[in-house]
Parts: structure tokens; C-alpha cells; sequence
């Protein structure tokens, strides 16, 4: 039986890096840079999963150069996204909600100064 690289057994240092990259690459996209997932500790299948997630996010963008990258990463995975998840144990919900955080780190801030200055409060 091979052994399955486990997204939730990633540390806290290779979970932040993963993060960082994505968020840098959401304003500097870089197809190249996808292309080398043993840099940010990760072996293909996990970037791949990562890539086709991210194509399917409007918000995201790059979606046909995202897809391109999951099929170089992980060849025939374009309408497999619910078995790579399955197979890697990616955890969709905490990997969007960490990167909103990554993106958009001042959104908090937004919201705790829009409610102070509400005017129903007053």
C-alpha cells in the first residue's frame, strides 16, 4: 500500500508558506512558480488539489492557467476534484477561510472600525 501525503498532518511552518504563496500569487501570478511544488514542501498531488480549488474560485481568478497547472501537476485530475480530495484529505473549508485571512489580513480591522463608527450606536 503506498503511503498518501495527508494535508492536515502538514505543519504549522509548510501550512504557512502554502498559505503565503497563494495569497502573493492571487496578485503576482506566476505560472512557473506552481510548477515546482517540492519548494513549498507539498508533493504534486496536494498543489494540484490546490490549483483546481483555486479555479474554481471567482474570486481567485486565473482559473484556465490554474487548471492547466493541476493537469501538468497531476495528469487526468480535470473532473476528479471530489476523488484528489478524498485522496489528499484536503480540508476545503479551513484552507479557504486561512486564506481570506492571508489575502485580506485587514478585513478584521474593517469591521471592528464600520461597527464603531455606526451610527446606531451613538
Amino acid at each position: 500500500m503506498s503511503k498518501k501525503e495527508i494535508f492536515p498532518m502538514l505543519d504549522r511552518e509548510t501550512e504557512e508558506r502554502v498559505l503565503e504563496f497563494c495569497a502573493a500569487q492571487k496578485v503576482a501570478f506566476t505560472q512557473e512558480h506552481w510548477l515546482n511544488p517540492s519548494t513549498l514542501g507539498l508533493p504534486p498531488s496536494s498543489l494540484a488539489v490546490i490549483a483546481l480549488y483555486l479555479a474554481g474560485s471567482a474570486e481567485y481568478g486565473h482559473s484556465s492557467e490554474l487548471e492547466q497547472i493541476a493537469e501538468q501537476l497531476q495528469p487526468e485530475c480535470l473532473g476528479h476534484f471530489e476523488v484528489m480530495v478524498k485522496e489528499t484529505h484536503f480540508n476545503c473549508s479551513r484552507f479557504r477561510n486561512m486564506l481570506e485571512h492571508y489575502c485580506c489580513p485587514e478585513s478584521g480591522i474593517r469591521r471592528k472600525r464600520k461597527s464603531a463608527g455606526s451610527p446606531n450606536k451613538r
